[in-house]
């Protein structure tokens, strides 16, 4: 099931997966790059972020969406590796895409939202 981040019930989970599984490779271009709870709560204010979990488990995937004046920006998105290869990345891709066909609806005006993926660098 994907839901809205719920800070207190969540938070600790998705500091566990970005650091795990995140930090590796943003250190690969920023080597002395650091990630505490703080600097993610504040990664995690202007964004939309959901969660994949299952009734009453804790998350095992969340992704961050962040949008901007024409597009929805995938800012983080990270899968548990026992999750991995059983399309829950997937999922959240496609929730993400629906979302972004939600905001271009509610917007006024005739231009409409793109989808786009931005590779984040926690900077």
């Amino acid at each position: 099931m994907i839901r809205k981040r719920i800070p207190q019930q969540d938070d600790r989970t998705i500091y566990t997966l970005a650091t795990d599984l995140l930090l590796p490779f943003a250190r690969q271009t920023f080597p002395h790059l650091g990630l505490t709870p703080a600097i993610l709560r504040s990664r995690l204010e202007p964004c939309q972020t959901y969660v994949f979990a299952s009734a009453g488990r804790r998350p095992v995937a969340f992704i961050t969406l962040r949008p901007e004046k024409d597009a929805l920006l995938v800012d983080m998105l990270a899968v548990h590796p026992r999750e991995q290869g059983r399309g829950v990345g997937s999922r959240l891709m496609k929730f993400a895409e629906r979302f972004a066909g939600k905001e271009a609806a509610g917007r006024s005006g005739s231009g409409s939202m793109k989808r786009t993926i931005r590779r984040s660098a926690f900077t």
